[in-house]
């Protein structure tokens, strides 16, 4: 047996601080629970769509968000903190390879791109590792065709396991 409601929840409000709200009643008081009522200050027509469930037995309070901007501040939450785990640059505290190997060899250059008669300001693509655009002073081909910021394919290269490869498709650099 269990308590579910579906709740229009003010956008401001953390679902974690509704969770707590709700847990902390439910171990408090016994079952039925009146959802709406415990949660009445956070009540807004115009906001969230949560669907909220308290287990009797366990007295589990579970929150799952039914609209689309649930998912989307979720999924932009993740997509912000994994770009910018990407770009913080971490420092290699040892070498990946043992006395009896031989060192890593850098990659070899791949073809530069020809210089066309483009001003040094110019964009002219993204780069997928950082996400800036590459300007024609500062690109790198790959030979796979792939375009990135020279300073960005050598940290690739230099922070990826013993065969570097592309980033987008895993081509080997050497």
């Amino acid at each position: 047996m269990s308590s579910e409601c579906r709740y229009l929840c003010r956008r401001n409000v953390p679902v974690t601080a509704l969770h707590s709200i709700l847990k902390r009643h439910a171990i408090i008081y016994n079952p039925p629970y009146d959802i709406k009522e415990i949660l009445s200050e956070h009540h807004c027509p115009n906001g969230l769509h949560l669907r909220i469930t308290i287990e009797h037995a366990t007295r589990n309070v579970s929150i799952v968000g039914n609209s689309p901007s649930v998912s989307a501040r979720v999924i932009r939450i993740a997509v912000n903190s994994f770009q910018s785990h990407r770009l913080v640059h971490t420092p290699r505290q040892a070498p990946r390879y043992t006395p009896r190997q031989a060192p890593r060899q850098a990659p070899r250059q791949a073809p530069q791109a020809p210089q066309a008669p483009q001003a040094p300001h110019t964009s002219v693509a993204m780069c997928s590792i950082c996400l800036d655009p590459i300007y024609v002073s500062e690109l790198r081909v790959l030979q796979c065709a792939h375009l990135f910021h020279e300073h960005c394919i050598e940290r690739w290269a230099m922070e990826t396991a013993l065969a570097p490869t592309c980033p987008e498709c895993r081509t080997p650099l050497a």
